[in-house]
C-alpha cells in the first residue's frame, strides 16, 4: 500500500480508518502538493447536483442524476464520498462492498482540479478504507481508451484481469476488467 507521503499529500486531521464512517461525517481535511486543502467526506444528497455537472464533464456517457442517487443510498455497505475545496465540490468516488470485495463504480476529478494529486488520493482513501474493512480484492472497469485511469490504476498496483466487450453503451466501447488482490497488513 502507498504511505501518504509518497502522494506528496498531508493529512491536516487525525486519520483512524477503524473509525472511517465517524471520520467521513466530520470530514477529514487534507492538505494536496498546491498547498490547497480539501475536505473529504460522506457524500450527501444535496451534493448530486454538482456531482452530476462534474461528471458530464469528465465523460462522454455520463451517469444520471438516478445511478448517482442509487449508489448513495445503496442498501448494504458503501464508501460514497466527495471532495470539496473552498466549498466548491471537485471530486467524488463511489463504491460498494460485496463480501470480501470492493467494486469502484465511479470516480472523477473536475477538470479545473485534475493533476494535483486529487484521484491519487481517492484512491488511496478508498484502498485504506477497503483494507480496514476486510477487502481482498479490489475490482473495476475502465474503458480501454481511458489512458490516464488505467495509468492510475496501475500505479496502486491495478492489473488487467480481462475485457468487457462493447461495455459502454454510448460508443459499443470496450472496457478492462482490472483489479487490486492480496492487500498488505496496514501495520506492516
Amino acid at each position: 500500500m502507498f504511505e501518504l507521503n509518497d502522494l506528496d499529500i498531508v493529512v491536516e486531521d487525525n486519520l483512524d480508518f477503524s473509525n472511517w464512517r465517524h471520520d467521513l461525517r466530520q470530514g477529514i481535511e487534507f492538505r494536496l502538493k498546491d498547498g490547497n486543502r480539501i475536505l473529504i467526506r460522506s457524500m450527501i444528497l444535496n451534493d448530486i447536483p454538482d456531482i452530476v455537472d462534474i461528471e458530464k464533464m469528465a465523460f462522454e456517457d455520463p451517469w444520471t442524476e438516478e445511478a448517482f442517487i442509487y449508489d448513495l443510498f445503496y442498501p448494504y455497505k458503501n464508501l460514497v464520498v466527495s471532495g470539496v475545496i473552498s466549498q466548491k465540490i471537485v471530486t467524488y468516488l463511489l463504491s460498494i462492498f460485496v463480501a470480501d470485495e470492493l467494486h469502484l463504480h465511479n470516480i472523477a476529478v473536475h477538470p479545473d482540479f485534475q493533476r494535483k494529486g486529487i484521484g491519487d488520493l481517492m484512491i488511496w482513501y478508498m484502498l485504506n478504507v477497503a483494507l480496514q474493512e476486510g477487502s481482498r480484492t479490489c475490482y473495476l472497469e475502465v474503458r480501454v481508451s481511458n489512458k490516464r485511469a488505467i495509468s492510475l490504476y496501475k500505479k496502486f498496483g491495478f492489473e488487467i484481469m480481462g475485457r468487457r466487450y462493447n461495455y459502454y453503451q454510448n460508443n459499443n466501447e470496450d472496457a478492462f476488467l482490472m483489479s487490486k488482490k492480496d492487500f498488505p497488513n496496514l501495520e506492516n
